[in-house]
């Protein structure tokens, strides 16, 4: 049945599907993906809350599902079955066309854990507050079962909740499709398609998978760009100065390479970011600030664009000049990016204000406002490489 509905309206004209399950609803789910190929291809969300995925040592505890007691015992014919081709067919989080995220309630007396979470891998488990029952029946809107859902579908989108995170879900399906069509072969990728699958990895948490790729392939220069970027992140989140380092070299080089060749697109990418790495790394205000200035003559040489705009911003807010920041955020929200490009915008500019030391609540109003009253005929999809 469930299969069923999902291939006629009104869900078959979905592209992602989330799957939310309790309980031997989780099982439906699981032999459904494992038997039909289109819906397991749809699917981009499976949660599970208290399944007995290992079956159960005393099934009859659900003895008002009698039809159903022989089919959850552990060890059983069902479960059995059920885990080894699971295993052989979405073992691996890394190919797995779907995000997964099993749920056991910490006073769940029917479902123990061994059963709820025990068949899976870590990463993929979570814990809520609750008995059997209380794990999907939330009190209120901030309980952590709600959360856990929220947080899954959500993934990173901007802060600020559904104002930017519309197609996310969307987003992530696109993701897998890449990484599937063009990981297979990235020893003869050329360096687009490089970058592509570098981002689409990232985008499904696989970031280590990313840099390596970039660092045995990168040559050209948004490919070296993407690199940069990929190390930057690491030194941001890790705090290892040997990555923060390595990225400020690669934007150097490619941004006197850029001037060289008056390449201002690639000059005020390679250059925002040498700025930045200025002042976090290197917590050189001064020399940040010239660089934004410098930038700043490449981007009015450029043809704008949604990142010519943003490093317009970014160099307004080194150069302390937040009126003029805060226009060219709205006026490159307003060309209609997708969700990822404006988290990257914020994430970035969230920065800046930190070590800048500005007021953020003027920033935080600009994005939600340019978001919201973005014009839906903007030319949000035609962008050069990522920012960062």
């Amino acid at each position: 049945q469930l299969t069923t509905v999902l291939g006629h309206a009104p869900l078959d004209h979905y592209e992602q599907i989330a799957l939310v399950a309790h309980s031997m609803g989780g099982l439906i789910a699981q032999r459904a993906l494992l038997d039909c190929a289109d819906a397991a291809r749809r699917t981009g969300f499976l949660m599970m809350f208290g399944t007995p995925s290992g079956g159960l040592d005393n099934a009859r505890r659900f003895s008002f599902f009698r039809r159903q007691i022989g089919d959850m015992a552990a060890g059983g014919s069902f479960i059995t079955k059920l885990r080894s081709e699971w295993s052989a067919r979405f073992g691996d989080c890394d190919t797995r066309p779907f995000d997964l995220t099993v749920v056991g309630g910490d006073r769940d007396a029917f479902v123990p854990a061994e059963s709820s979470i025990g068949p899976f891998a870590k990463e993929d488990c979570e814990v809520a507050f609750g008995d059997h029952s209380e794990i999907v029946k939330p009190a209120k809107p901030d309980d952590l079962s709600v959360q856990i859902v929220a947080n899954n579908l959500l993934g990173e989108a901007a802060p600020g909740g559904p104002w930017s995170s519309s197609r996310v879900a969307l987003e992530k399906g696109e993701f897998r499709e890449v990484v599937a069509s063009l990981e297979p072969q990235v020893a003869d990728l050329d360096q687009a398609a490089l970058v592509d699958l570098a981002l689409a990895l990232e985008a499904l948490g696989r970031e280590q998978d990313a840099l390596a790729y970039l660092e045995q392939g990168a040559q050209d220069s948004d490919t070296r760009g993407a690199l940069a970027g990929r190390l930057k992140r690491r030194w941001l989140q890790q705090r290892r100065e040997q990555d923060g380092r390595a990225a400020l070299t690669i934007y150097r080089e490619q941004y006197e390479q850029a001037i060289s060749q008056g390449e201002h697109v690639q000059a005020y990418y390679h250059g925002i970011n040498v700025a930045l790495m200025q002042l976090v790394l290197e917590r050189d205000r001064q020399a940040a600030s010239q660089t934004a200035a410098n930038i700043l003559q490449h981007c009015k040489q450029a043809r704008e664009s949604y990142w010519n705009l943003v490093t317009q911003a970014e160099a307004h807010l080194h150069m302390e000049d937040l009126d003029a920041a805060v226009a060219c955020y709205v006026a490159a929200l307003n060309r209609d990016p997708e969700p990822r490009m404006v988290q990257s915008t914020y994430q970035q500019a969230v920065l800046l204000v930190e070590h800048l030391r500005i007021e953020p609540n003027r920033l935080e109003e600009c994005f939600r406002a340019g978001w919201e009253q973005r014009d839906p005929g903007g030319d949000g999809r035609e962008h050069g490489a990522a920012q960062d």
